[in-house]
């Protein structure tokens, strides 16, 4: 990424967090702590994973139980020794879990059972085979990319590999907490001495001040990155065009795109 910014002379500005993004007489203001800065132009490439979600039930636990996102979680060393609960079954829930069980007493709670995919079928990696049978690029408003929308898949072990191989309990979903305790919705409980919540992210665009571009949701409304508001535009959103607009693999695809919509709006 540094030879990126340099080949292309970029002037990053690393450790500076946007705090708000209005718009005066067509030109865009992004303000930080330190600065504000102008522009015809602006892209939303904030990505769909920017604020981590942990519910607010975590707040139930005691002060002693060590708790972090999955966002946070870097490597076994990072954990006490004891037993752990790794709440949420999809792809970091299930890696985390796995790598955790070399060392310790791993139980997992599952909350949506989703399809496992090997990460290498018949020896090609699983994107390959996507990108041959032409499913990233499957577009968001055709009929398959709506079905895939809805429901994501695991890339890899799932909770019964887990199960079998790594000797990780499976739970069902968390229904309450207490002190060290954790209910489980078959009524089961269990007491841990770390909870690693792979809950996932949400979307936060209310740092974004702009009339008429968001929709119900508080999100802001793209059709294939180009907003509502003459030069706005959003980059690398789940499903913004395709499978891959969020993946690193893709979304040069809409980055192109973009900039041709740029190019052709430039005076």
């Amino acid at each position: 990424m540094k030879a990126y910014a340099v080949r292309f002379q970029l002037p990053v500005r690393l450790n500076t967090t946007v705090t708000s993004l209005t718009r005066t007489d067509g030109v865009y203001v992004a303000k930080s702590a330190e600065e504000a800065v102008e522009a015809r132009q602006v892209v939303l490439a904030t990505g769909p994973f920017n604020v981590p979600y942990t519910p607010p039930v975590a707040a139930q636990l005691d002060p002693d139980v060590l708790q972090l996102h999955s966002a946070d979680y870097r490597r076994p060393g990072q954990l006490p020794p004891g037993r752990v609960l790794v709440v949420g079954a999809a792809n970091s829930g299930c890696q985390i879990a796995q790598e955790l069980s070399g060392t310790r007493s791993v139980d997992l709670s599952v909350g949506q059972r989703l399809p496992a995919i090997p990460q290498r079928p018949l020896g090609r990696d699983v994107w390959s085979w996507a990108t041959s049978l032409g499913l990233d690029r499957v577009t968001a408003d055709s009929r398959l990319g709506r079905r895939l929308a809805r429901r994501d898949q695991i890339i890899g072990a799932g909770p019964r590999q887990l199960a079998r191989r790594h000797s990780i309990r499976i739970r069902p979903r968390v229904s309450s907490l207490s002190g060290r305790a954790v209910t489980f919705g078959d009524g089961g409980t269990g007491e841990y001495d770390t909870v690693v919540w792979a809950t996932g992210f949400t979307q936060d665009d209310t740092w974004i001040d702009i009339p008429a571009v968001h929709g119900e949701s508080g999100r802001v409304r793209q059709s294939r990155g180009v907003t509502s508001s003459p030069g706005l535009y959003t980059l690398g959103r789940s499903w913004q065009h395709t499978r891959g607009s969020a993946l690193l693999g893709w979304v040069g695809d809409d980055a192109a795109y973009l900039a041709g919509q740029m190019a052709s709006a430039t005076p």
